[in-house]
Order: structure tokens, then sequence, then C-alpha cells
């Protein structure tokens, strides 16, 4: 019925009514195809590939951090191992095997319990691990220790109080 009515209207117009009709209908249909579902799934496409390339990026970071840190296990270690008997050789060590890890302290100071409170500032998160590793190997662990996503990608704030373990 709307069909027929639609086919009657049709054949009604004139001859350069019907080209136009048709010439439009070439025209926008194209553009609504496009724009309606060529776009959306392009932008889909674009969007996960950039996901793949930042997970790609994320997993050989890690990767690399794990072979170094796997080195770092099959190395001698870098400090002798000394008992440590006062504040003074603890905030040495402390000073000493930050610098080695190459991070900064920010901040320190001793700690009433006989620690030392350590702040760092947007440093990279292997050489933190590093530091903790190596203070860990010489008896010296955290009280408490608190870990922020940094400012840039892979840093961190870390704040702590490390002591040497009681045994």
């Amino acid at each position: 019925m709307i069909l027929n009515t639609v086919k009657e209207h049709w054949l009604g117009l004139r001859y350069r009514d019907q080209r136009a009709i048709i010439l439009m209908a070439l025209i926008i249909v194209p553009l609504l195809v496009f724009y309606l579902a060529i776009a959306p799934l392009n932008q889909s496409v674009i969007q996960a590939t950039s996901l793949q390339v930042q997970r790609q990026t994320l997993h050989d970071w890690m990767y690399s951090v794990g072979l170094e840190a796997k080195a770092k296990l099959q190395t001698p270690k870098e400090i002798a191992r000394q008992p440590i008997t006062n504040e003074q050789q603890l905030s040495a060590l402390v000073l000493r095997v930050a610098g080695q890890a190459g991070i900064i302290v920010q901040k320190y100071e001793r700690d009433n319990d006989g620690g030392i409170r350590v702040w760092f500032d947007d440093v990279q998160f292997d050489g933190l691990m590093r530091f903790v590793a190596v203070l860990s190997d010489n008896d010296v662990v955290p009280q408490s220790f608190t870990v922020d996503a940094g400012k840039t990608l892979g840093a961190v704030q870390a704040r702590g109080v490390w002591s040497v373990q009681s045994l």
C-alpha cells in the first residue's frame, strides 16, 4: 500500500526531478555508510592498536627489568655484609646503597625507634627495588613503607622507616 503510493508519486515527478533525487541518493548513501559504519570501526581499530602498543611497551619494560633483576641476583653483592651497630652506620649504608641504585634521597632523618626515615620523590621503580634488595641483604628492613605513583611513567614516590632486623 505505502509502496504503491510512493511508486505513483515517483512516476508523477518530472524526469529532471527523478535524476536529481537519484544523484542525491548516490551522494548521501555512501556518506551515511562511511560516517555510520566505517568511521566508528576505524576509530575502534586505532584505539585497539594504541592499547596493544602500550601493553607491548609495558611488557618489554617488565621483561628487561626482570632480566636485570635476575642478573643482579646472580652477581656478587655490591656491599660486603657487615653488622650495623649504630644509627650512623645505618644512615651511611642507606645513603650509599641509594647512590649505587641510582636514586636520590630527597630527605632523611633519624627515627625515635633507632631507625631512619627516608623520603624519595620521582625515583624509578626498578632502582627503588634494587635499593630494597641490597638493604634486605644487609639485614636492614622496612618497618613501614609506602609507595605511590610518581609524576612520570615508571617513577614512584616512596616513604619508609628502615631499621636493622633484630634476630
